[in-house]
């Protein structure tokens, strides 16, 4: 089982890469700019360590790992815009 910090990096790694890169540029900047900012990351982080306790981690486990964190954020912006 890896430390904590390596599966972050595993994860951030995926997330970096897989931005996508289409129009429109004011659509997908505000996502881009919110996953960047530091955090701890902490449920990726769980789900990679716990896939690999039974299996490898593969494209599905991060893609899954992307969408968690994905929606996790969303939420927190959302709430955010609700209490203004």
């Amino acid at each position: 089982m890896k430390e904590f910090k390596e599966y972050k990096a595993i994860f951030e790694d995926f997330m970096v890469s897989n931005f996508p890169k289409v129009s429109p540029r004011e659509l997908y900047e505000p996502y881009k700019y919110l996953m960047e900012l530091d955090a701890k990351r902490i449920r990726p982080v769980l789900m990679l360590s716990v896939n690999e306790c039974y299996t490898s981690i593969d494209r599905n486990v991060l893609v899954t790992a992307l969408a968690l964190e994905l929606f996790h954020n969303f939420s927190l912006m959302h709430d955010d815009i609700m209490d203004k």
